[in-house]
């Protein structure tokens, strides 16, 4: 194989892990599937190691870790998100599966999926395994990268049925741990200034969405020895990520806005530390990259820093109605101790809101 056939081979794959990416997040299909192509997987050689002719080199030294294993451990979740999308969440079975695995067929998947997904972690190169104390900030990246979007392939394949089942359920669980740890991986990103929009937005923006959801079931459930104080703390750290991230993505304010919503009655009020931190960071991105500098005086962040947040600044980008769902802020009813006030219209525009976000990603990406 040549050196131009490799160039050639990574370009193709950058362009499937884009269509992936996006489809996962938008739950659409892919437009290419598997059975489309058949290619290897890009060579783990830096590029340092090519000679200068037009052949790829024997091998690579050992003792150098290669910089493209990330990536290539990238691909693999992407397609095994790529599954769970086509098939989790497809509005029937294939016809061929049906007859060969009748009514199991989706939890036959979904149990292949969980393989898949823990042959992957099993197989993680150890330089690329989740240590919050990294000291080689570029493999710090790559692993954080990897294990946010590992976790949001977690969700994905339990998420629809986080509903549907009791509250101690291994799904359940499963999903709401993934919502957790991407949040906490997020977070320690975050605090080293490092920010990747907007694929780990929506990462955090799920897990968000997620434990919020859950904190309403429980409450409906009525379960006296949940810990709302731990998630309310996870909530937090993901609105402080999502406020940075509006310098360089609008979007990330419409899910402050959505977050917000979610939690009417909840106090998620970002604490003077965490808006202090919003604020820093986002002024460390604006120093560091000149091509954001418009878009950080379109939708400023300095202000942060001296205001207490509620709904977030971003209403003022994506305005709708702040009083929530015609409940007055001040009438004294909280749904953590009473939900009488919420009617089943109203708990539907809660998810229609939601969806509306899905909407506005749409067509976000749509304008790139």
């Amino acid at each position: 194989m040549t050196l131009e056939d490799e160039l050639m081979k990574r370009s193709f794959w950058v362009l499937i892990a884009m269509d992936r990416l996006i489809s996962s997040f938008l739950g659409r299909p892919s437009v290419i599937r598997d059975e489309d192509f058949d290619l290897e997987d890009p060579v783990e050689f830096e590029d340092e190691y090519w000679t200068s002719d037009t052949t790829l080199p024997n091998h690579q030294p050992s003792q150098r870790l290669s910089g493209l294993s990330a990536f290539i451990r990238h691909l693999k979740l992407c397609e095994i998100s790529m599954l769970a999308v086509s098939v989790v969440y497809a509005p029937k079975k294939p016809k061929l599966a049906a007859r060969l695995a009748g009514d199991t067929y989706r939890q036959k998947v979904i149990e292949q999926l969980e393989e898949e997904m823990a042959k992957w972690k099993a197989t993680l190169p150890g330089h690329l395994r989740w240590d919050s104390q990294h000291t080689n900030e570029i493999f710090f990246q790559q692993s954080a990268f990897l294990h946010a979007l590992y976790y949001f392939v977690q969700m994905q394949i339990y998420k629809p049925s986080i509903f549907r089942v009791k509250h101690d359920s291994p799904s359940r669980t499963r999903c709401l741990e993934a919502a957790n740890s991407s949040i906490l991986v997020l977070n320690d990103l975050f605090q080293r200034n490092v920010l990747y929009c907007p694929e780990l937005m929506f990462t955090i923006f799920t897990s968000a969405t997620i434990i919020l959801a859950n904190m309403w079931n429980v409450k409906r459930q009525q379960i006296p020895t949940f810990d709302y104080a731990s998630d309310i703390s996870k909530v937090q750290k993901a609105l402080t990520v999502l406020h940075a991230c509006e310098i360089r993505n609008a979007i990330a304010g419409r899910f402050c806005d959505l977050l917000s919503d979610l939690s009417y009655g909840i106090d998620i009020s970002m604490t003077p530390a965490s808006q202090e931190t919003a604020a820093s960071t986002a002024h460390n991105i604006r120093s560091e990259d000149s091509t954001s500098s418009q878009l950080a005086q379109q939708y400023p962040m300095d202000h942060l820093a001296t205001s207490t947040w509620t709904a977030g600044p971003s209403r003022s980008v994506f305005p709708y109605s702040t009083t929530g769902f015609g409940v007055p802020a001040d009438s004294g009813f909280s749904p953590l101790t009473d939900l009488s006030w919420l009617s089943e219209y109203q708990e539907a525009e809660i998810w229609g809101r939601y969806m509306d976000a899905i909407t506005t990603t749409d067509e976000y990406f749509l304008q790139q």
